[in-house]
């Protein structure tokens, strides 16, 4: 039987998606943005025995996958954040659906793969750990394997185990940082592998307490359960809309009374207080992740009253937003970097089509924002993001074979970012490319620059600053267009 690692799992989706991996030492990740899909899949090998498989993947069309195991015995420990799927065994014409917040674990001794089918037009998040059976010579890590070795031989009485059971949203916590961890650093490495141990404890100890009916039982029909789980979702997916429970009662088929049961059994909150945590929550990302001002954030999670919203933001993080957003950017600055480079003479349009998809693809992965600009051979491209990432982006643009002269026009720490995403501007149309071809990229004049990227600046200063910086760069642009000869000169005013 064909057997593969969650990297070499990573690489097979990517195949089965037309993205590209991007490969370390134990560790596998790709994005797509294409016919197939939008979002990333990542994939890690923790040690001999554990395996995770990631995704935060929008799928424009059915999805089905084979996971075959790298060993012979092994089993799933699945949860899912948002989404749903369908699994069989290899040799099975019966099918399990899953949904989110089901705690699932599938396995099988006798070299079953699992198949896993996710239907078109769907958001998943989900992890998937695989513990597989561990050779007694590679025992690293001693006593936790050979626990984990334990579990694999209380299902050798069956070929195969499923187990389909309770609902529960403990271990969402453990799910999203998986899902949003991307072990670049030793800090992000450590809190995966101990969110991953976490995840897996808490939901073999659900598993436990389900079968020994110690559990607290709901006394919700499975449709019911169903129900109150999409109703999550949608609320999540809506935060914008005022959220009443009459809506929700509407939006479910369930009465209120069903709906708040359901809320206090799975989150352990009322509806209302569900939807306020949830804001807070989304409120807290956008003040860390955009440079909306509060009142635009307070309008975007669905709110009216920006005192009111200040009021329960400090009682949950002890912080007017306004604070809190200082206290951010102090400590977690952006880093900014702009440098200038040559293009090669033989530059064609593919060349400059592969630039552009395989930097959106990188950047995206990455959490890098920003603009390369683009003008007779001649780049700009400004990179936003964490001081680590960015530097490290910026050396292998350095070792890209297509240009020269790469040049650090200016770098440093600011707060907050100036783009929403990643994209490419040119001074004026570009000869390389024509009308069809701009119009396939989204690729765009720099006049328009600003409208693409969603700039809104808060006032007079900012629109100024943000107008001197691309004149600044037009300038650098057309000047070394001008005098190809002479020595490239550098503004540098900061």
């Amino acid at each position: 039987m064909k057997k593969i690692s969650s990297v070499e799992a990573v690489q097979e989706l990517a195949l089965m998606l037309n993205g590209v991996s991007n490969e370390s030492f134990d560790s596998a990740h790709f994005s797509i943005d294409n016919e197939a899909g939008k979002g990333s899949i990542h994939g890690t090998s923790l040690f001999s025995g554990l395996e995770v498989l990631s995704f935060d993947l929008y799928l424009k069309k059915l999805m089905v996958f084979n996971y075959h195991s790298n060993s012979s015995a092994y089993f799933h420990c699945i949860f899912i954040e948002e989404g749903f799927l369908s699994h069989n065994f290899q040799h099975s014409e019966n099918s399990n659906n899953a949904s989110r917040y089901q705690n699932i674990l599938v396995g099988s001794t006798y070299e079953e793969y699992s198949t896993f089918k996710i239907p078109a037009d769907t958001r998943i998040k989900m992890v998937i750990i695989t513990v597989q059976k561990i050779p007694e010579d590679d025992l690293c890590r001693g006593h936790l394997q050979n626990k984990l070795n334990e579990i694999l031989e209380q299902l050798s009485l069956k070929n195969t185990y499923s187990y389909f059971g309770n609902y529960s949203s403990k271990g969402s916590s453990y799910a999203k940082s998986l899902i949003e961890l991307k072990s670049e650093s030793l800090n992000d490495r450590l809190s995966f592998e101990a969110n991953v141990l976490n995840l897996l404890s808490c939901k073999l100890k659900e598993h436990e307490e389900h079968l020994s009916l110690n559990s607290k039982e709901c006394d919700l029909s499975k449709s019911e359960i169903i129900n109150v789980i999409r109703t999550s979702e949608y609320i999540a997916n809506n935060l914008e809309q005022s959220l009443k429970l009459v809506d929700l009662e509407r939006e479910s088929g369930l009465n209120q009374k069903r709906i708040q049961r359901g809320f206090k059994h799975f989150f352990g909150l009322s509806v209302n207080k569900y939807i306020v945590n949830l804001r807070i929550e989304k409120a807290k990302e956008l003040i860390e992740t955009t440079d909306k001002s509060i009142s635009e954030i307070v309008y975007h999670i669905g709110l009216n009253s920006r005192s009111y919203f200040s009021r329960i933001f400090s009682e949950k993080f002890g912080l007017l937003p306004n604070e809190y957003r200082k206290n951010f950017n102090l400590y977690n600055p952006t880093y900014e970097l702009c440098y200038f480079s040559k293009a090669n003479g033989n530059l064609l349009k593919s060349d400059i089509d592969e630039i552009l998809q395989q930097s959106k693809i990188n950047n995206l992965t990455k959490e890098i924002t920003g603009c390369l600009m683009y003008h007779n051979l001649n780049f700009i491209q400004i990179l936003e993001g964490s001081k680590d990432l960015v530097l490290r982006v910026y050396k292998s643009i350095c070792e890209d074979k297509r240009h020269t002269k790469v040049t650090i026009l200016y770098d440093g720490f600011k707060s907050g970012r100036t783009f929403d995403d990643w994209t490419m501007g040119f001074i004026e149309k570009p000869s390389l490319f024509d009308s069809e071809s701009l119009a396939n990229f989204n690729l765009v004049n720099m006049e328009l620059v600003l409208e693409v990227n969603k700039i809104k600046p808060k006032d007079n200063a900012d629109r100024l600053r943000i107008k001197l910086m691309w004149e600044r760069a037009r300038n650098t642009l057309v000047a070394s267009s001008l005098n190809e000869n002479e020595k490239m000169k550098v503004p540098i005013d900061e």
